[in-house]
């Protein structure tokens, strides 16, 4: 099972819980209906894929070792509706203070290190690259 995913296909969390782990903490970062350029119907994901990937891969490494957790990281790309998952991150560890601080370091991380970007498509026909 890949643990490191860049998909154009929706996402789903296919990681086990171990019976030494206590805690499974999840994040789905999902399209939102608003933002401060108007309303959202959509947003339209791109990567540079090869560093994305390298990227993404590096991150999960680094936080897995740091806290000792299994963790899954997906992102998506392409064109998203509103309610779609964008992002999935998921953490199992044996207590939930590793778990927790595993998922918002990779949150923040792929943010701000991994080449991907967004546009969003508003109800007015406008598209802003944000």
């Amino acid at each position: 099972m890949e643990q490191v995913l860049l998909s154009e296909e929706p996402l789903s969390l296919p990681i086990e819980v171990c019976t030494e782990c206590g805690a499974l903490v999840t994040f789905h970062g999902v399209v939102r209906s608003k933002s401060k350029n108007g309303v959202v119907v959509a947003i339209e994901y791109s990567a540079y894929r090869e560093l994305a990937y390298k990227q993404m891969y590096r991150i999960w490494s680094e936080v897995q070792e740091k806290y000792g957790v299994r963790l899954y990281l997906a992102h998506r790309v392409g064109k998203l509706n509103v309610g779609e998952t964008a992002m999935l991150v998921a953490a199992t560890s044996e207590h939930r203070e590793e778990a927790f601080s595993a998922v918002m370091e990779t949150i923040d991380r792929v943010k701000k290190e991994v080449p991907i970007w967004k546009k969003e498509i508003l109800e007015d026909g406008r598209s802003v690259w944000i």
